[in-house]
C-alpha cells in the first residue's frame, strides 16, 4: 500500500476531523452553541432598537396569523426562519403546501425569516463577540504563513459551518445582499502572494453552475494587502472572549467583574443620592409645618385691632 492508502480497493484518502464539544466550541459556535453573557445583553438590546420594533411591528399581524394557522409559536425573526425553512424545502421537493401559507408564503415570510441572519451580527460588538474569534483564528493563520512560522504549516484550513456562519462573516466584513445562503455554500478566504506581498481575497461560492464571486473585505480592494486585512479585523478580534462575555456576569471565581463592580457603584451611588434627596426634602417639610405651626400659635396670642 502506499502511504496515502488505507485500503487496496478504496482508492480514498481518510481526512481527519477536530471537533470540541459544542458548549466550547468559540471559533464557531460564539454567541450560539458557546454561550456569551455580553453578547446576550447586547442582542436583547438590539432587539429593543427602534429600527428593530419598528420592523417587528410591521410583522406582528403576520406573526400572529402564521401562529394561529401553523400551530408553531411564530413570534419573531428566528421563530419565523423556523417555519420558513420546512415550507421552502417542501416548495423545492413540490410538495403541496397548506392552502393557509398562500397569503404569508414566501413573502412576507421570508422576509422575516431573512432577518435571522442579519440579527446575530446587527452591531459592531455582536460582530465582534460573534465573528472575533473565528476571524482572529485567520488572521493568526496568515500572519504566521507570512513570517514561516505556522504549524503545522498547512496550506488549508477547512472549517465546517452553517449558514449562519456564512453570513455573519459576510455581513461583519460588509459583503452580505441579504440573501439566503444556498445549501453547500463556502467562503474562500485566501492569502496570495503577489510581487513578494501578500494579500487576502476573498470569494464566496453560492452556486454550482457559476464561479465563485470575488468579494471586497471591508472597504478595503478585492486584492486586499495583508497588513491593511490585519488592520480592518483586528478590531473585531477579542483579546480575551471568555473575559469579555464575562464582564456582566461574576467571574469564575464568583467575585463580580469590573464591569459589574462598577455597575454595582453607580447603583449603589444612585440608592444613597435618592435617599439623601427624600431625607432632604422630609427635613423641609418638616420645617415649614413647624414654621407654620409656630406663625400660627403667634398670631392667635397678637390681640385683633379694634
Amino acid at each position: 500500500l502506499k502511504p496515502e492508502e488505507w485500503n487496496p480497493h478504496i482508492y480514498w484518502q481518510p481526512i481527519p476531523i477536530h471537533t470540541v464539544p459544542l458548549t466550547k466550541d468559540v471559533v464557531l459556535g460564539a454567541g450560539a452553541t458557546a454561550p456569551c453573557a455580553l453578547y446576550d445583553l447586547e442582542t436583547s438590546r438590539v432587539e429593543k432598537s427602534p429600527a428593530i420594533k419598528k420592523i417587528t411591528t410591521h410583522l406582528s399581524n403576520m406573526y400572529k396569523f402564521v401562529t394561529e394557522e401553523s400551530g408553531m409559536e411564530v413570534y419573531d425573526f428566528k421563530t419565523a426562519m423556523r417555519l420558513y425553512d420546512p415550507l421552502l424545502i417542501e416548495d423545492m421537493y413540490n410538495f403541496s403546501l397548506p392552502s393557509w401559507t398562500s397569503s404569508v408564503y414566501p413573502e412576507p415570510l421570508r422576509e422575516a425569516a431573512l432577518f435571522s441572519f442579519v440579527m446575530p451580527t446587527w452591531s459592531p460588538l455582536q460582530q465582534r463577540l460573534k465573528v472575533g474569534p473565528l476571524l482572529g483564528e485567520i488572521m493568526k493563520h496568515f500572519i504566521e504563513k507570512r513570517n514561516g512560522n505556522l504549524k503545522p504549516d498547512r496550506k488549508l484550513w477547512m472549517y465546517s459551518a452553517h449558514d449562519m456562519t456564512i453570513a455573519s462573516v459576510l455581513n461583519t466584513f460588509g459583503s452580505f445582499d441579504i440573501q439566503f445562503p444556498p445549501y453547500a455554500s463556502s467562503l474562500l478566504i485566501e492569502l496570495r502572494l503577489k510581487n513578494d506581498k501578500h494579500y487576502v481575497t476573498m470569494f464566496y461560492r453560492n452556486s454550482t453552475t457559476q464561479k465563485p464571486y470575488l468579494l471586497p473585505i471591508f472597504e478595503c480592494n478585492v486584492l486586499c494587502p495583508l497588513d491593511q486585512f490585519i488592520s480592518l479585523v483586528q478590531p473585531f478580534v477579542p483579546a480575551d472572549w471568555e473575559e469579555e462575555c464575562n464582564s456582566v456576569t461574576l467571574t469564575s471565581s464568583g467575585v463580580p467583574s469590573d464591569f459589574a463592580l462598577i455597575l454595582i457603584a453607580v447603583l449603589f451611588s444612585s440608592v444613597i443620592l435618592l435617599l439623601a434627596l427624600v431625607v432632604t426634602c422630609w427635613i423641609k417639610k418638616r420645617r415649614q409645618n413647624w414654621y407654620s405651626n409656630m406663625k400660627s400659635s403667634s398670631e392667635k396670642d397678637i390681640p385683633s385691632q379694634p
